[in-house]
């Protein structure tokens, strides 16, 4: 069975970037496993673009996907704390006349 070729997703995104494999794992679940793993945003980052650098080297992926991969990390949400809505100063409650 061949296996179904697929592009690697950042916070569903899609990079443009073919799944591949690398030390037995596809790109894509190493990835997934840094999102689930994440202390926070800048953790996520640090360990994708730590990741980059070993594809780089292993001459996986070209400087234009490096940076592809690099900056969809840093546009993504993953690891980030959600963002309060604000209430405008004319929302407040108007049972405290």
């Amino acid at each position: 069975m061949t296996p179904v070729s697929t592009n690697i997703f950042i916070d569903g995104k899609d990079t443009g970037i073919k799944d591949f494999s690398y030390q037995s794992q596809l790109v894509s679940a190493i990835l997934a496993g840094y999102a689930a793993s994440a202390k926070n945003h800048g953790d996520y980052v640090s360990s994708v673009e730590k990741l980059v650098e070993k594809l780089l080297k292993a001459k996986l992926l070209t400087k234009a996907q490096a940076e592809t991969l690099k900056q969809a990390a840093a546009k993504s949400s993953i690891g980030q704390k959600p963002k309060k809505e604000k209430k405008d100063k004319g929302d407040k409650d108007k049972d405290d006349d």
